[in-house]
């Protein structure tokens, strides 16, 4: 077995074209790199063929499905073709934030069911007017917190204040 360092340019990331070209008699490599967090992941890549427009094209082969890809990601310590571990994209990513549950998706719906109506004339208006009820509403939701804080700090102050009163000693 054939031992290579991965020079790729992307961390988590094995690619074919920093290995080539290779011999053809070489079946598989052992693999040296790095993952996304920095750690260090040592493996096996085999080999197989793809058929393409020019023949047979020699790829990696996953190790979890074996079929060809060109490019191999590691995944928690692992290496996989991106069929068997897809990578998500920021959309979704940011969809299944804690935050997207609340404003952001009431923003969202708002914007996209307001996009559906009528005429172009009528959409601006509607949105502003969507937006600014929004606005208001969160504003009045801070506000709320805000003084709920409040009343919570002053309610803290008054306990140890009597708190310290008692433990000080009357002065003689």
């Amino acid at each position: 077995m054939t031992r290579f360092e991965a020079r790729s340019l992307r961390p988590g990331e094995v690619r074919l074209a920093d290995f080539l070209p290779l011999a053809d008699d070489v079946v598989a490599i052992a693999v040296t790199a790095l993952d996304k967090d920095g750690i260090v992941v040592t493996g096996s890549v085999e080999f197989a063929l793809k058929w393409a427009s020019t023949g047979w094209q020699r790829q990696f082969a996953c190790p979890i499905c074996l079929l060809p890809c060109r490019t191999i990601g590691i995944h928690d310590g692992f290496f996989a073709c991106q069929r068997c571990m897809p990578r998500r994209t920021a959309h979704q990513r940011r969809k299944n934030q804690s935050n997207w549950v609340g404003n952001d998706a009431v923003v969202d719906r708002i914007v996209r069911a307001l996009t559906k109506l009528g005429s172009a004339n009528r959409q601006p208006q509607c949105i502003k007017a969507a937006t600014r009820q929004l606005a208001s509403r969160s504003i009045s939701m801070v506000d709320a917190l805000l003084s709920s804080v409040v009343h919570i700090c002053k309610e803290l102050d008054n306990v140890i204040e009597e708190d310290l009163s008692n433990f000080i000693p009357d002065p003689p």
